[in-house]
Formats: C-alpha cells, sequence, structure tokens
C-alpha cells in the first residue's frame, strides 16, 4: 500500500472523528505547552490582521526539517539496504505538498487553522500549500514541546504504514519512459482527459499514449498521481512488472 491507498485509509479515521474530537485527540499528542499549538495553527494573516507577530512560520521552518528527518530517520530503519538515491525517491514521494495537504484535510486541520476574515472568506483553510505548511508547524510545535521522539512518534503512525509497505522504487513514469525509449525509441505522452469534485478534492483522470495509442488510464487527487497510476496501468498492460507492488 503505498501513499493514494494509505490516504484513503485516512479518510476513513476522519469519518470516524466526532466533530467534538480534540485536534490532539487526532493527532494522538497532548500538549504541555497550549501556546505552542495555538501558535501552530495560527496563519500569518491573522498575525497581520491583529497587528502582531504571532504566527506559525517559524514552526513550519522547524517543522519541515523535522518531517523530514523522521521519513528519513524511519526509512533507513525500514530499507537498510537501499542507497541514498532510492532512499531520496521514497521521501519525496512520501513527503510532497499535495500529500501533506491531503493529510491534514484528513486529520480535520482545516477545522482548526486560525485564518484572518480574509483568508478564510478566501478559502484558504483549503488551500494544499497553506494545510501542508500548518501540518509541518505542528510536527514543529511537537518536536519544540515533547521532543523528537513525540514527533517521529506521529509521524510513524500516519505515514508509517506506507513507508513499510511502500516500494522502493515507485516512480512509474519513469519505469514506462525508460522501457519504451529502449524498446521503441520514443517517448510517452500524457493528457489530462478529466477533472471533477470542488477545489479541495478534486479528482483527475490523465492517459499515456504512445503514437496514439492509449497504453494506460489512471485517476487520483492531483495530475501527480493520475500520472503514476496511467504509467502504472501501462507497465501492466505491457507484461512489465514493475519493481513496486503498489496496488492501485
Amino acid at each position: 500500500m503505498g501513499v493514494k491507498t494509505f490516504l484513503s485509509s485516512c479518510l476513513k479515521k476522519r469519518r470516524s472523528f466526532s466533530k467534538e474530537s480534540s485536534l490532539e485527540t487526532r493527532i494522538g499528542y497532548f500538549f504541555k505547552n497550549q501556546n505552542l499549538k495555538i501558535r501552530a495553527l495560527t496563519h500569518k494573516s491573522l498575525a497581520g490582521e491583529k497587528g502582531n507577530e504571532f504566527h506559525n512560520e517559524r514552526l513550519e521552518f522547524l517543522g519541515d526539517a523535522v518531517f523530514d528527518l523522521c521519513v528519513s530517520d524511519l526509512l533507513m530503519e525500514t530499507y537498510p539496504d537501499a542507497n541514498e538515491g532510492e532512499l531520496s525517491k521514497m521521501r519525496a514521494s512520501l513527503v510532497n505538498t499535495q500529500d501533506l495537504a491531503d493529510l491534514a484535510l484528513h486529520l480535520k486541520l482545516d477545522q482548526d487553522l486560525r485564518l484572518s476574515t480574509s483568508e478564510a472568506r478566501d478559502s484558504g483553510q483549503l488551500k494544499p500549500r497553506l494545510l501542508a505548511c500548518v501540518l509541518e508547524a505542528l510536527i514543529g510545535a511537537v518536536y519544540l514541546d515533547g521532543g523528537y521522539k513525540h514527533a517521529k512518534k506521529i509521524v510513524a503512525r500516519f505515514l508509517g504504514e506506507a513507508i513499510k509497505k511502500g516500494p522502493v522504487n515507485r516512480d512509474y513514469k519513469s519505469l514506462l519512459q525508460e522501457f519504451i525509449q529502449k524498446k521503441y525509441q520514443k517517448v510517452p505522452t500524457y493528457n489530462t482527459i478529466n477533472i471533477t469534485g470542488p477545489h479541495h478534492e478534486k479528482t483527475f483522470v490523465m492517459e499515456v499514449q504512445m503514437d496514439n495509442q492509449i497504453l494506460g488510464r489512471g485517476k487520483g487527487s492531483s495530475k501527480k498521481q493520475a500520472t503514476q497510476s496511467a504509467a502504472f496501468s501501462a507497465l501492466k498492460k505491457l507484461g512489465i512488472v514493475p519493481t513496486s507492488q503498489l496496488q492501485e
């Protein structure tokens, strides 16, 4: 199971949360310093509106590094024989804006964000970059409040399963391109077929073609995910067994 499948399981967890469940219940950590939690949830727009500097940018800066460290640590523990390149690819596939934003939504962090009136009016709580930043800010806050051990525990709780079951090579687009270039001396092309759903829950459908022949089709919550899904479909159609066992 990769990130896409894992996030679907997170969605089921989101549904199980009651409307009254606290942020701390949802992330599995209870702050000793509540001020850190509030700061992590406070966007710069609200600080500007109130005329102060109480916002989460510094915590986001720290949390970004802590998140990368936790994922790197977990990957090295899980894949002791993987080289630096393989570990880097896996980390990049796990720690990116869209997937972090999806995870933040599954954790209902959009309900806890503290935004200015104008940012809230502009649906800032549903912007991927803003959601990813607040998740990283929370990890930074946990690190300061409870130390690395607790920060890593939270990351492992929500990404550990994807890390353990995720493949070393999950870049299906590159695998497909390498195969087609080697066998046909051509490069596959990708086209967006359809986009459905509201702004914060879009579903993309992509097709991969060669010489106007459809090799595969896939869908996902981002163009990147849909492209990887289409490439995976093409690899199966061509009878190639990817080095990954990720199920779409």
